[in-house]
């Protein structure tokens, strides 16, 4: 059934459709691709600014208990 369908399609149509198809596909892919670069950027970025605030607390942690 879906073959017969495909067939009364114009030929021209057929090929409008899929390059409409692959250009779809091609910018899914794209946002995904961005998506995850986005995603590891943030969670990079969150990963050292949390760094400094550790470093930080003990630093204050080592001065309070008398160590100079």
């Amino acid at each position: 059934m879906m073959f017969q369908t495909l067939i009364l399609i114009s030929p021209k149509v057929w090929h409008m459709s899929q390059s409409f198809l692959l250009f779809l596909s091609l910018i899914m892919s794209l946002l995904t691709f961005t998506d995850t670069i986005l995603v590891l950027m943030l969670t990079s970025t969150s990963s050292r600014l949390q760094k400094p605030r550790f470093k930080t607390r003990y630093l204050a942690l080592y001065l309070n208990q008398g160590h100079t």
